[in-house]
This record gives C-alpha cells, sequence and structure tokens, in this order.
C-alpha cells in the first residue's frame, strides 16, 4: 500500500528557498521591513531572540497605554519606571542581536557573492541609532548590548516630555 506524503511529514526536512519579487523590500523598501525580514529571519534560529522580540512588543504597548493615561491625566509619570527599566533591556537584546546576525550573514553572503559575481563587492550593515535630540544622535553599531542599554536608558528621560505628549513610545529597534 503506497500512501501519499503531507506536507507536515518535510517541515524540518525540506530545505526550500522561496523568492518572489516582494523580497526586493529587502533592498528597496522601508527600514521597519528590512527590520522586520531579519526579525523573522534570526527568529527562525533563535527561539531566545524570538522571545525577547515579543516580550520587547509587549513591553511597548503596555508603555504606551502608560504614556496615553499620563498625558490624559489617569497616571503619574512616576509610574513608567518599571517600563524604563523593561525597554532598554529588550531593546539592547534586540539590538545586539540584530548586529551579530548581520555579521554573520556578512561571513557567509560576501564571500558567495564575489564567487557568484567575479569579484562584485557585498557589504551587508546594520546601522542602528540612538537619537533623542536633533543634535544626539548616537551610533550603536560597535556596541554590545550592555552599552546599547545604557545609552537606551540615558536618553529616556530627554524623550519623556515628546513621548507623552505624543502617547507613544518614540525610540528602540522597532520605531523610526
Amino acid at each position: 500500500m503506497e500512501s501519499s506524503a503531507r506536507a507536515l511529514d518535510f517541515v524540518g526536512n525540506l530545505n526550500i528557498v522561496f523568492f518572489e519579487a516582494e523580497d526586493l523590500e529587502i533592498i528597496y523598501g522601508s527600514p521597519g521591513r528590512r527590520r522586520r525580514y531579519l526579525d523573522i529571519l534570526i527568529s527562525q534560529s533563535n527561539n531566545v531572540y524570538l522571545k525577547s522580540l515579543q516580550r520587547y512588543r509587549q513591553v511597548v504597548n503596555q508603555r504606551n497605554q502608560l504614556l496615553r493615561q499620563i498625558r490624559d491625566g489617569l497616571s503619574q509619570e512616576n509610574e513608567l519606571a518599571f517600563w524604563n527599566e523593561r525597554l532598554p533591556y529588550e531593546g539592547a537584546l534586540i539590538t545586539d542581536s540584530r548586529r551579530r546576525s548581520v555579521d554573520g550573514l556578512n561571513e557567509h553572503a560576501v564571500p558567495a557573492h564575489q564567487d557568484l559575481t567575479n569579484g562584485d563587492k557585498l557589504e551587508l550593515e546594520y546601522q542602528p541609532r540612538i537619537t533623542a535630540s536633533s543634535k544626539d544622535t548616537v551610533d550603536i553599531s560597535s556596541m554590545n548590548a550592555e552599552m546599547i542599554e545604557k545609552e537606551i536608558t540615558n536618553a529616556l528621560p530627554t524623550l519623556q516630555r515628546r513621548e507623552i505628549a505624543q502617547g507613544i513610545t518614540v525610540m528602540g529597534p522597532t520605531q523610526r
């Protein structure tokens, strides 16, 4: 008796690369779309990253709700303290993981690209920045998670008035 194969039988056993025209958005699209693509790529092989990304989104959602309540006079600014500790921690883990992943991609993609294109140059870059004000931008691309967390923590007080007025978190690895 011959049994027909189910798609589930191939999960984890059959590697397929599926490329669509929309995938060009990673090159030509918005930074948000590129971050999303990178998030999906990293999450497929790093469960810790996926959990951190989920926690970060929960922190941002809760913090945004509190920012709106403060703006509307329903909560006090000191209630932000808990979320202002969680936001830099999770944001730093995400940013550092993205940087390390792009570095790893470069190790494999650059030589493969050169082989396929007779030596043409390829460089993948992740350029995270912290912008607390129009005059104060910090390049964090070479920092580790601990240093990034400190920079985010230092920038939060400068942004707090604006965030309360807008009712949203304006800085972090998923903002801009």
